[in-house]
């Protein structure tokens, strides 16, 4: 792990919001659909919730990407 410094407050910050802001969709898909500002006629949509589940997958693994490569010390890749 790298030494801590202030500068690594914000890519952890944007880190941790990306992996678990992106899960919401797998607990609650209608709901995210909601707060996202979609009407409701698509929020209760089966396709359109499969597909605001897929997307949170992807944000929560490029959240994870960023720490597991903060921890490796990989900061460029983080950056």
């Amino acid at each position: 792990m790298p030494p801590f410094k202030a500068l690594h407050i914000f890519p952890l910050f944007c880190a941790s919001a990306l992996t678990f802001g992106s899960m919401i969709p797998f607990f609650r898909p209608h709901h995210a659909i909601r707060e996202f500002g979609l009407p409701e006629r698509i929020a209760v949509s089966q396709p359109a919730q499969a597909s605001f589940v897929i997307s949170g997958a992807r944000g929560s693994v490029i959240g994870m990407a960023m720490w597991i490569f903060y921890l490796q010390g990989k900061l460029k890749a983080v950056a």
